[in-house]
């Protein structure tokens, strides 16, 4: 994978984090339902009103086309549906705090709750992307399932 679409990717993941589902939706539309960067930022631009909404979305599609710009409308939303989809699988777990209560230690700091998290969301992201190659395969889309198996081992490599 190169280094332009492991950046969208995890941009992917910081927008669905902080976007409302349907603004999620229409940020998606918008990709699908424009030829390019261009008539998407004014779709975007247009169907999203509040501002910071808006501007999470533009950035995105500014990261698109100068991170990405020779990946498709549908492989673009499917990055950006698979870390939404990652998300909500992550937000649904369970989740168990491990909280240090002494003795005091200077200067060390355990962040197991950190790792955890972060193994997690790359775990439920690497699931959804197995998914979704399983669909490209049924279709046959080859490039796709290519792409999207780059992406996997991308994933599970972070995860470790």
């Amino acid at each position: 994978m190169a280094d332009g679409e492991k950046t969208l990717v995890e941009m992917a993941v910081q927008v669905t984090a902080r976007l409302p589902t349907e603004m999620i939706g229409v940020l998606n539309l918008a990709i699908l339902q424009s030829p390019g960067t261009a008539s998407a930022r004014a779709r975007v631009a247009e169907d999203i009103s509040h501002p910071y909404y808006r501007d999470i979305a533009l950035d995105f599609l500014k990261c698109w086309q100068n991170c990405a710009p020779l990946l498709s409308p549908e492989e673009v939303s499917l990055c950006l549906l698979t870390a939404a989809q990652a998300g909500q699988i992550y937000r649904k777990s369970p989740a168990v705090g491990l909280a240090w209560t002494g003795p005091e230690v200077q200067g060390v700091l355990l962040p197991f709750e950190e790792l955890r998290d972060k193994r997690q969301q790359y775990g439920s992201i690497r699931d959804s992307l197995g998914l979704l190659i399983e669909q490209a395969q049924a279709v046959g889309d080859r490039r796709l399932m290519t792409r999207l198996e780059a992406i996997r081992k991308e994933v599970a490599r972070k995860a470790r």
